[in-house]
Parts: C-alpha cells; sequence; structure tokens
C-alpha cells in the first residue's frame, strides 16, 4: 500500500484482551453491537458492507474489502461511503481503515486506528467519526 496523501491516526487503551478486541472488529455480530447492520465475508479478498443509524435517524452507508488481516494483530480494509458506483467519482480515491492490536496485559489492548486516502483532506466530521466508533466499540 502506498502512504496516503492525507490520513489521521487514534490511539486508545481497551480493557479487553487482544482477541476481544479483534472480534469486536471483524465477527458481524460483535461489530453489530457498535456500528449497525452487517453483512461482511471475513477472509483477505471478502467484502463487507454495514449501515449505520445516525441521531436523527439517517442512515449511512459503508463498504469495502478486507486488504489484510492478521488475526489478534492488525486489519487492514478498504473503505467507501455509500454503495459503490462504478460512473460516480468518488472524492476520496483509495480510502482505507488499518487497526493495529498490542497487547498491554492480558485483558488490555491498545488500539491504533489509521484511516487515511488521497482526494480532499480529512475533515474534523471524519475525525469525530473514527473516535466515536472507537468509543462505542470499548
Amino acid at each position: 500500500m502506498t502512504k496516503p496523501a492525507h490520513s489521521i491516526m487514534l490511539a486508545r487503551t481497551i480493557n479487553a484482551a487482544s482477541q476481544s478486541v479483534y472480534s469486536a472488529w471483524t465477527n458481524p455480530k460483535a461489530k453489530e453491537r457498535w456500528l449497525g447492520k452487517v453483512s461482511t465475508n471475513i477472509r483477505a479478498g471478502g467484502r463487507y458492507r454495514f449501515e449505520s443509524k445516525a441521531e436523527g435517524g439517517r442512515t449511512y452507508i459503508y463498504t469495502g474489502e478486507y486488504l489484510a488481516l492478521e488475526p489478534t494483530r492488525h486489519i487492514i480494509e478498504s473503505f467507501l461511503a455509500g454503495e459503490p458506483d462504478p460512473a460516480a467519482a468518488n472524492p476520496y480515491p483509495n480510502e482505507f481503515i488499518e487497526i493495529k492490536l498490542r497487547d498491554l496485559a492480558p485483558s488490555k489492548t491498545e488500539l491504533t486506528f489509521i484511516n487515511g486516502r488521497d482526494g480532499e483532506a480529512m475533515s474534523e466530521a471524519g475525525t469525530s467519526y473514527g473516535e466515536g466508533s472507537l468509543v462505542r466499540m470499548a
């Protein structure tokens, strides 16, 4: 993967074992508890789609592909806000999310969340969304 033009990085300590944190990110039933309706094929090259409800009842759809999966350690996935539309220009080309997990203790994990992309710079809203997702997961 090439270095993106723009990225944000958030790091949080989660009071859970890395296996549990990895599962919260990859297990559809676990992910639904903090993110919304999920359909996924957990494997490198597998696709995912989730619907997340915002305040006011608006539904946001996100899709992507798992690019790398290293259980309990590392996840890289492409990321697209909205349904894929080959005819539409994407203002955020090559967007991805990378999750790095590091054991701090038997039931404590450092989670590093990286969201990178080319195109327009990251917005405050994007940073808030990523941080809000981590808070809901924890």
